[in-house]
């Protein structure tokens, strides 16, 4: 298992996923690279276009397969030398290209839900959108292999959480709060910070 996840490693070359960085230029040279509701979509279109690019790669190996194995040095890649068999790499294929098709379609979902969510909010999914979109980011870091990014996107709801079990376990223990309200972002705006501030400093 640990060899064919190097081959698939090899296969689908994510070293090329950096060309995909330039999706952000665009928000470096206007100043709006820290702006949530631009951030989220040039981060998920990073996603979908690196799952393309590494199909197409894993679909033209499968196609040139023949031939790599006449050539000194691409007959070492992953289908030439069948370390990785060409069932594997079609698989591959067909995770690939529906999973970056299906986060572009996320894209568009996020977008507009950011839009109409940008304080002062005009559409109120509270937990509802929060916890679906939040679901769905976690799925797609799992199946991507996005772990590090997925803790420290996941870390802000991790600390939302755990600040709820805190408080809960005061009032069961010591029959008395321990945070002025929960979940934390409730005690930021208890102590006057404004929503937009505690936003922004959450994405810091």
């Amino acid at each position: 298992m640990a060899n064919m996840s190097s081959e698939i490693i090899k296969v689908i070359r994510p070293v090329h996923w950096i060309k995909n960085l330039a999706l952000f230029a665009a928000l470096i040279f206007s100043g709006n690279l820290f702006e949530p509701h631009m951030l989220d979509g040039v981060i998920i279109a990073f996603i979908s276009f690196s799952m393309a690019t590494s199909a197409s790669y894993v679909f033209n190996d499968i196609l040139d397969a023949d031939l790599d194995r006449l050539h000194p040095i691409k007959k070492e890649r992953p289908l030439a030398s069948g370390r990785l068999k060409v069932k594997h790499a079609y698989l591959l294929v067909f995770l690939l290209v529906p999973l970056s098709l299906f986060i572009a379609l996320w894209i568009g979902t996020l977008i507009a839900f950011l839009y109409f969510n940008v304080w002062p909010a005009r559409l109120h999914l509270g937990d509802s959108g929060a916890l679906s979109f939040g679901a769905m980011l976690a799925v797609v870091g799992l199946l991507t292999g996005s772990i590090f990014a997925l803790v420290v996107i996941g870390g802000l709801f991790v600390i939302e959480i755990i600040t709820s079990a805190i408080q809960i376990a005061g009032w069961k223990l010591f029959r008395r709060p321990i945070f002025p309200l929960a979940p934390i972002h409730h005690t930021f705006l208890a102590i006057g910070w404004e929503e937009p501030k505690i936003v922004m400093r959450a994405w810091l």
